[in-house]
């Protein structure tokens, strides 16, 4: 789903983006509005810059995560000049480095992980009862990193400037006790190398940044300290998503004001407009001169799109709604790629509508958050994790008890708190434990047993491929068990899913092979599903989406904008542009809609609708031009009915099956007839399965099916 953005035939180009591409300028600013065409110029001013280099120079051009770089990849692929640009984000070029430097003893956290650790240090200080959450307090952390200085923390904030130096020791101490980096923390130790160093292992002619308003004070540190020969970037102030997370936009436009030989392009919206534009402009407000600077884009190179906008009771018909216009798109395009793009305010209601996706066997790809559901997968990944550096404790904790090997959560509580006490890895306090007969002899037993299993594999990954290492994974550890044996339908997809991450996988090399491979999974540049037809994303990841049709749900207080938001009047504008990028996404049309209640099963709370959703007046209330109206509900029990009624067995069938002979169950997987009887009016089988166990079933609706006919 990355082809949806191809470059644009030169003749298609407005006179400001024919001034961008030709511009000789050391430093060239793009300014423009949403969907003013300052990526294609960006990128084309990138293949002209690649025909003009020496062979051992490279161009650079950065997006803001590794989905949008793949994006901006494919817009180049098909060009002769496409090998000499590299298209990565700031942060994996501040990996490579350290790992070009040889400073490679560490790996990369997530930001979920690095949250529960803030949360595990406030409750240690005895901060129980904070008005903000550990999101908050970690957000602060990140954003003092971000702007490379220390910062007085907000009037409203909950910690004194004194308490928030305590959780940053603490936490810094944390990483490096687990010999793992946060995305700040690495681009900060990469700035701090180079400066040490006095020139990059890196040779870089030419720099070009899209929307460089969401980079950091620190970001931009690191790009200058590269040294290119000229700088491009594309900006857009007003459309800033990042700011909670240190981004400013004034760090990238005062390092180019700095530059003498510097041009200002400015490339202005469509004056003939569409109302998807206007609903977007309405929430953010354009800079007035930017229409008196360049040439618009003609109207023809915009969509002809509509916004439009929905009220459900609850939360599940809200849900039916949109899942039943993805469903009706996808069997209208018999199996072809569907663009659709489905934005959720938060990371919960993401994963949420991807459940119900992969329920309703509609194939997605979760912007952010690779191999959703895909439970094997993401153990692996962690297993590798691990052994590339034993004493990261997020991805060991995950893995420790998977597949179940008695390392309950009272044990690993105890596992944290004796490692925290003497300031220790988890890894390490394992083999500390056994030799001090600290903890129970139970622990001492199973965590000593999970070290002994994963040291072999630790050996391992230092000299074998990372493929071949991640097969050994699956093996060793027992993994590949639920994936290979019963073969059910679910067992054979995931299996399939498997094989082609393994495909992925490196085939050659060590764990010098290893360890980059890891850092493009921690930063969004992991294969995507190969069957995914769907883009699922939060609205941080707003800006690589691009899709015919988009909807954007969930807009309630609280919600959107964010609790954490609704504080401080900063936020809320960076969630009103948040969400005017969302509805800029569509070619299309935009669907918006709200809840009037949400929870689980009969615990639902009234919601208040979005202080957001006025603005955007006058949008209609949809008319059902994106939707057939169908009961999703309704089609849905039809389905299911008519699935039951296809696997239910015939009286025949039913005859059939007596004892000893081999069926196999399509959830059950294959198994031996140990007694068939009749209770009553039921003809009930006792069935033992190989990986089951044995089940009663009744044969009138169980869809057992002969092995040995």
């Amino acid at each position: 789903m990355t082809d949806r953005l191809p470059l644009m035939d030169p003749s298609d180009w407005t006179d400001g983006q024919r001034a961008v591409v030709s511009s000789d300028a050391r430093a060239v600013t793009i300014y423009g509005s949403l969907r003013s065409g300052k990526t294609t110029a960006l990128m084309a001013r990138a293949i002209r810059c690649a025909r003009d280099i020496d062979p051992e120079e490279t161009v650079y051009v950065f997006a803001n995560t590794g989905t949008g770089a793949e994006t901006r990849r494919s817009m180049i692929a098909s060009h002769d000049a496409a090998a000499d640009i590299v298209v990565s984000t700031v942060t994996a070029i501040a990996a490579h480095i350290l790992r070009r430097l040889g400073d490679d003893d560490w790996t990369l956290t997530h930001p979920e992980a690095d949250q529960a650790r803030v949360g595990r240090i406030l409750e240690a200080m005895g901060y129980n009862d904070l008005s903000e959450s550990p999101y908050d307090v970690w957000r602060e952390l990140i954003v003092q990193a971000a702007n490379g200085r220390d910062r007085t923390v907000p009037p409203s904030f909950p910690l004194t400037d004194e308490a928030l130096a305590e959780v940053r020791t603490r936490y810094d101490a944390t990483l490096d006790r687990t010999r793992t980096l946060d995305r700040a923390r690495l681009v900060q130790r990469a700035v701090e190398h180079l400066e040490r160093a006095g020139e990059s292992p890196v040779r870089v002619s030419h720099i070009l940044i899209d929307d460089a308003e969401n980079l950091s004070p620190i970001e931009v540190l690191l790009l200058q300290a590269l040294g290119p020969e000229s700088v491009t970037a594309a900006v857009n102030p007003e459309a800033c998503v990042m700011a909670s997370l240190g981004a400013d936009s004034t760090a990238v436009i005062d390092w180019f004001d700095s530059i003498d030989d510097h041009d200002r392009v400015w490339l202005a919206a469509a004056k003939h407009t569409t109302p998807i534009l206007d609903a977007a402009r309405r929430l953010i407000e354009e800079e007035s001169s930017s229409s008196d600077r360049a040439t618009s884009r003609g109207s023809d190179t915009l969509p002809e799109g509509r916004v439009e906008k929905f009220s459900a009771p609850s939360a599940s018909a809200e849900q039916d709604r949109i899942l039943g216009a993805m469903q009706e798109r996808v069997e209208a395009r018999d199996g072809g790629a569907v663009n659709v793009a489905v934005v959720a305010p938060n990371q919960s209601l993401r994963d949420e509508i991807a459940d119900r996706c992969r329920d309703s066997d509609l194939a997605v790809e979760v912007l952010g958050r690779p191999w959703h559901g895909q439970e094997t997968i993401l153990d692996v990944l962690s297993y590798l994790f691990v052994l590339a550096n034993p004493h990261d404790d997020p991805h060991l904790f995950r893995v420790i008890n998977r597949p179940s090997r008695g390392i309950g959560r009272k044990t690993q509580a105890r596992l944290r708190e004796y490692a925290a006490g003497r300031d220790l890895s988890a890894w390490e306090a394992i083999d500390r434990a056994r030799s001090e007969g600290a903890l129970s002899s139970r622990a001492r037993r199973v965590l000593g047993a999970f070290r002994e299993m994963v040291e072999p594999l630790v050996q391992h990954a230092r000299d074998a491929s990372p493929a071949d290492v991640a097969r050994a994974v699956l093996s060793d550890t027992e993994l590949l068990t639920p994936v290979t044996r019963g073969r059910t339908r679910e067992q054979i997809e995931r299996e399939e899913r498997v094989e082609w991450f393994l495909q992925d996988l490196p085939a050659s090399g060590d764990i010098d092979a290893l360890r980059p491979f890891l850092d493009s999974i921690a930063l969004g540049f992991s294969p995507t599903d190969r069957t995914a037809k769907i883009q699922i994303a939060t609205l941080r990841e707003v800006r690589d989406v691009t899709a015919r049709l988009v909807f954007v749900f969930g807009l309630e207080e609280g919600r959107l904008p964010a609790t954490h938001a609704v504080r401080r009047h900063a936020f809320i504008e960076q969630e009103k542009r948040r969400l005017a990028v969302a509805i800029s996404r569509a070619e299309s049309n935009t669907v918006l809609s709200w809840a009037k209640s949400r929870g689980t099963g009969r615990r639902q709370e009234p919601t208040t609708r979005s202080r957001f959703w006025d603005l955007l007046d006058p949008v209609p209330t949809c008319d059902g031009s994106w939707e057939s109206g169908n009961d999703y509900r309704a089609s849905l029990r039809t389905k299911q009915a008519s699935s039951r009624a296809s696997t239910r067995p015939t009286d025949e069938d039913a005859a059939a099956i007596e004892a000893g002979r081999r069926v196999e169950h399509p959830k059950l997987g294959a198994g031996t007839v140990q007694d068939v009887k009749m209770d009553g009016e039921k003809h009930v089988a006792t069935v033992t399965f190989d990986d089951r166990g044995t089940k009663t079933l009744n044969l009138r609706y169980a869809p057992l099916t002969l092995l040995d006919a």
